[in-house]
């Protein structure tokens, strides 16, 4: 319980609710997880990107409604 009290994590790993609405933007603006965030996102979306490339070339040219 001591642990938890004062090592347990607030939104950004989902472990508690902070104290305070300042100690939860505290949290999620720190540098690390904005880092996270964004090569996460980033990742995601050259990921659908190449996918939906990848499949458009898979349709058969010139027959319509495929």
């Amino acid at each position: 319980m001591v642990w938890f009290h004062r090592r347990a994590g607030y939104l950004s790993t989902g472990d508690a609710v902070p104290p305070s609405w300042q100690d939860a933007v505290n949290d999620v603006l720190r540098p690390e997880f904005l880092l996270g965030m964004v090569v996460f996102w980033v990742i995601g979306a050259a990921g659908g990107a190449g996918l939906g490339a990848a499949l458009a070339r898979l349709r058969t040219p010139g027959v319509v409604g495929s």
